[in-house]
């Protein structure tokens, strides 16, 4: 997926971890409201702590500085560069992409 950058079924996202539950369209409304009625019973330290955790978790660098640099380069890259201006364009036309 990350080089064809093709879409793949909402199966195959819940089969690899991507998504942890899929909900017909119809029950969406009633899953979520569910589901946030069940994280307001539980504690609110407990909660505050996950948050905290997965915050800094998120800014976590397991790489030296230099290598950190260069793949945020790359990324610059990429979101200045033409084909990322192409590849929005291209789906707001719905069209292929021209590379």
């Amino acid at each position: 997926m990350f080089f064809s950058a093709e879409l793949i079924s909402a199966q195959r996202a819940e089969r690899v971890g991507i998504i942890n539950e899929l909900v017909p369209e119809a029950h969406l409304g009633a899953r979520v409201y569910a589901l946030g009625k069940t994280i307001a019973t539980r504690s609110p330290q407990a909660i505050r702590a996950s948050k905290e955790a997965m915050h800094v978790l998120s800014e976590v660098v397991a790489i030296n500085p230099s290598t950190y640099e260069r793949l945020q380069g790359l990324r610059r890259d990429v979101y200045f560069g033409r084909d990322y201006h192409e590849g929005i364009q291209a789906f707001l036309e719905k069209r292929a992409a021209r590379f």
